[in-house]
């Protein structure tokens, strides 16, 4: 990997106008990079603010490559930056961010991303075409300038407690551009780290363990993953950590009691085995309103848009393995301070029982997506 390092930002270079091309007439920023092996190239990244929105702009950040012989090849650039202020990313298109960071405090839409020091990658090519920008999607490749005329990337993002005017937005600063080279500097090193690191906050974490097999367990996570008007979405994941027994069919069977006058709304991956007494909702009834609920695992053949990741198999783990399932929460608190964590859990399986200890806070849980490109955040987690 290649650290380029910003050569200079002038006053001027940064409140350069763009007025033909663009749909406002500022434009924010154009910065620009070198490569250390290439002296006579360098890599120049625009800012161009082309909208204003109610806390902040849309902008579209593009990387012109004008390097002779070069091209940035897979696994591609990657861009960072630091914000001068408390600024967040809305929503991104043509790009996205490694990581989420901790935006617990956003109560109903959640931000793309929350980090001060926000890291971008290109998508990846087949990418819907709603997901695109013009000159994306290229996994972060970027040929020289010699080599093709298709020498830039662009993404576009919504920014947001930005600012509103171009006197009250604030320049991001100490700007880093990673590719592939021969090299990697100290500085570009600590950037990835920082970048791949998974840092989240989870809501509960609650560990179960086979008086039988004391060396195993089977641990609990509770993650909240987002918040609702009247309470949040958890993500629950069962670890099986013992290293010969498996949960064999029937499958397992986890219960708690709510600490207050919680209610589950809906669930996927799993389901409740009583609804309980929900007379008193009176056009959409919970899916259970029991204040000690008991869930099962669903069984292989569920519709896909009942499904999560790693659910659905009848409640059967093997060791190494775990079962997921994800649950809507009412009446429980939208805050970390005014949710409440479920006590007594029960964990019940074939064969000699389980007796499970008490949960406690931990630490926040990450998820990482599908093609390994973008970290997620817990608002909070039980263990």
């Amino acid at each position: 990997m290649i650290n380029y390092c910003f050569r200079y930002l002038t006053r001027l270079s940064l409140y350069t106008i763009v007025v033909a091309i663009l749909l406002s007439s500022f434009s924010f920023t154009s910065t620009e990079a070198y490569d250390a092996l290439d002296p006579n190239g360098n890599i120049t990244i625009k800012w161009d603010i082309i909208s204003w929105t109610a806390d902040g702009y849309v902008a579209v950040v593009t990387m012109f490559n004008f390097q002779q012989l070069r091209h940035v090849s897979s696994p591609g650039w990657t861009l960072g930056w630091t914000w001068a202020k408390k600024e967040v990313i809305w929503s991104m298109m043509g790009a996205q961010t490694t990581e989420q960071g901790d935006c617990s405090r956003y109560k109903s839409a959640s931000p793309h991303c929350c980090k001060k020091t926000p890291t971008v990658v290109d998508l990846l090519p087949g990418t819907p075409y709603n997901q695109q920008i013009a000159n994306c999607c290229k996994g972060g490749a970027i040929n020289s300038w010699a080599q093709s005329p298709d020498n830039y990337a662009s993404f576009q993002f919504s920014v947001g407690a930005a600012g509103t005017t171009n006197k009250t937005v604030k320049p991001p600063k100490n700007f880093t551009l990673l590719a592939p080279a021969l090299y990697l500097t100290r500085l570009s090193l600590y950037t990835i780290v920082v970048a791949i690191l998974l840092s989240s906050f989870s809501f509960t974490s609650t560990e179960a363990y086979d008086a039988l097999d004391p060396n195993g367990n089977i641990t609990i996570k509770w993650d909240i993953i987002s918040w609702t008007p009247d309470g949040y979405v958890a993500v629950v994941t069962m670890y099986n950590f013992q290293k010969y027994r498996r949960v064999s069919h029937p499958g397992w069977t986890l219960g708690w009691t709510w600490a207050k006058k919680e209610v589950i709304w809906s669930m996927m991956g799993a389901q409740a085995t009583e609804q309980g007494d929900c007379s008193k909702y009176r056009s959409s009834p919970p899916h259970c309103c029991q204040k000690t609920p008991t869930i099962v695992d669903l069984l292989p053949g569920t519709p896909y848009n009942q499904q999560i990741a790693n659910c659905c198999t009848g409640g059967v783990i093997n060791p190494g393995a775990h079962s997921s399932f994800q649950v809507s929460v009412g009446k429980a608190g939208n805050t970390n301070k005014t949710v409440k964590l479920p006590v007594n859990f029960t964990l019940l399986a074939p064969g000699p029982g389980y007796k499970c200890g008490h949960a406690a806070v931990g630490k926040p849980t990450k998820f990482i997506t599908a093609d390994g490109r973008r970290v997620t955040q817990a608002m909070s987690k039980y263990y």
